[in-house]
């Protein structure tokens, strides 16, 4: 099974999170995609989030 970091806090709204380790959670792949409404997206690219320091 894939594991994924999960940001409980949303980057979009507090990036000063993005590291935080109390902000972070391991959700599977599936799981991960289901909390950003990703679940019903076919597309065989990479989806998560990016961001930048």
């Amino acid at each position: 099974m894939t594991r994924s970091v999960d940001h409980i806090k949303e980057l979009e709204y507090y990036p000063e999170l993005a590291l935080e380790p109390s902000n972070l959670r391991t959700l599977c792949h599936e799981c991960h995609n289901i909390r950003h409404d990703r679940h019903n997206d076919n597309r065989k690219v990479f989806d998560d989030e990016i961001f930048y320091f």
